[in-house]
């Protein structure tokens, strides 16, 4: 793309499978969530076999396999369904379902214990993060685009969630006005009521209005729904029986194509909203719905000039290239030293001080119904050596107080625990899936390394 008109003729390419299904003013809405669905495609592609072959394996073993998952990822977050975006494009006829399944596979859940995590402060979200995303720790929010009625009740109604220490909200907003996202929460303030419920027979008035312009036939709809409803129907044979419709739509006059689009396009927005919450009896609305939605997506449109959206957010004059610096990044010669390794710290054992690990394996059977043994403490023992390995633990328990230098054990605890499920699953299972059981322990576990922390200070100081 060297020129401007080759830049306006790929944004015309997205927009022609956008059109008709979406306003224009939310092709962003669309667009973007699927960059970024593509950009998580390409990032987790290296493991992907790898996750799916631990989610077969785990898979009614575990209550909760995210953690495993997320180590086999090496990330933070997964995804479970077979489907890649390379894979979603072989089935064209099944696309829909396919990407719904796709995007099923990354855990919702997840994203709300990872922002629980000292290391992530920002969560940038689309659209599926408006409604019913619960994350106390939420506390400010950047809003960069419009928002009215609802829409902007269920938004930022995401921040009005308890949580300690948080005595306040803010929303930095630089898309709407104070008085517009005023108005839209009046409404809703005191108590609400539906002023009026919608009517079904909408459906057949609009059905009637379309079949007056003489565009298609029942035997149109008839056709296309024998195909449509096929599963070893292909896209080909679809588009050749909305062909004919096309042809009578393209020989109507301008006016008749533009009413005869604005009702097609209202037909498939109450049938797809009503059929949510009614079950319909009669199969022709719902073979109309499936023709006419389709049928959109083909009509041809009027192309004098870009939306208003684009020519707004394009503005190729004001780009430009421009040097900010140059030259050379010198280092300095000489003889720099480097530290040699040293030996790493160990820390003692207290025997007077700290409980003897039989003795913890006894209280945990008596809690929590278990049957460990002494055979056991080798866990135990080999989970304690690997946190007294980890040098990151070992500062934050000598800067910080108890209190905060709890989540940088919990973080590395829970890192250690996971190593245990090949070898020790039966332990890792019980800690995995009871989250009393895994508060006590990690609560026991915790303790223990304090005291033999506070131990090597005094001995170091001595």
């Amino acid at each position: 793309m060297n020129n401007f008109g080759d830049k306006v003729s790929f944004i015309w390419s997205v927009a022609d499978l956008l059109r008709d299904s979406f306003k224009r003013a939310k092709y962003p809405d669309v667009i973007l969530p699927l960059t970024v669905l593509r950009r998580l495609d390409c990032v987790l592609e290296p493991t992907k076999g790898k996750v799916l072959e631990t989610h077969a394996k785990l898979k009614g073993r575990l209550e909760n396999l995210a953690p495993q998952l997320c180590k086999a990822s090496g990330f933070a977050f997964y995804n479970t369904s077979p489907f890649t975006f390379e894979r979603l494009l072989q089935d064209h006829a099944h696309l829909a379902a396919n990407l719904r399944a796709y995007m099923n596979g990354f855990p919702q859940i997840q994203t709300a214990r990872t922002f629980n995590r000292d290391e992530y402060r920002f969560l940038i979200v689309a659209n599926k993060f408006q409604t019913g995303f619960d994350q106390p720790l939420l506390h400010t929010m950047y809003v960069d685009k419009k928002l009215g009625g609802v829409n902007a009740v269920q938004t930022l109604s995401r921040l009005n969630r308890v949580h300690p220490g948080k005595d306040d909200t803010m929303v930095l907003d630089f898309a709407n006005e104070a008085e517009e996202i005023q108005k839209a929460f009046a409404p809703y303030y005191d108590r609400t009521l539906l002023s009026e419920a919608t009517d079904p027979n909408l459906l057949y008035d609009l059905q009637t209005k379309l079949s007056e312009f003489h565009l298609y036939t029942a035997e149109d709809v008839e056709r296309f729904a024998g195909i449509y409803f096929d599963p070893k129907a292909t896209q080909e044979s679809l588009h050749a029986a909305l062909a004919p419709v096309v042809d009578r739509y393209e020989a109507a006059a301008p006016e008749d194509q533009r009413d005869f689009r604005s009702y097609l396009g209202d037909y498939a927005r109450l049938y797809a909203f009503l059929s949510q919450i009614i079950t319909f009896t009669d199969a022709d609305l719902e073979k109309l719905y499936q023709f006419g939605r389709l049928l959109l997506r083909k009509l041809p449109v009027n192309r004098e000039q870009l939306p208003v959206e684009i020519q707004q957010n394009i503005d190729m004059d004001s780009y430009r290239l421009q040097q900010t610096s140059s030259g050379k990044l010198p280092l300095e010669k000489g003889t720099h030293p480097l530290e040699p390794l040293k030996e790493k710290q160990v820390f003692g054992p207290q025997p007077e001080q700290i409980e003897a690990l039989s003795a913890i394996l006894k209280d945990l059977n008596e809690r929590f119904g278990t049957d460990f043994t002494d055979a056991d403490k080798v866990i135990i023992e080999h989970l304690e050596s690997r946190l007294n390995e980890d040098a990151a633990l070992q500062t934050s328990v000598k800067v910080n107080v108890p209190e905060n230098a709890r989540l940088t054990f919990d973080h590395v605890a829970n890192d250690k625990i996971q190593e245990l499920i090949d070898t020790h699953f039966k332990f890792y299972k019980q800690i995995n899936d009871d989250a009393n059981f895994s508060r006590f322990f990690l609560d026991w576990l915790f303790e223990r390394y304090l005291k033999r922390a506070r131990g090597q200070e005094e001995g170091n100081v001595a």
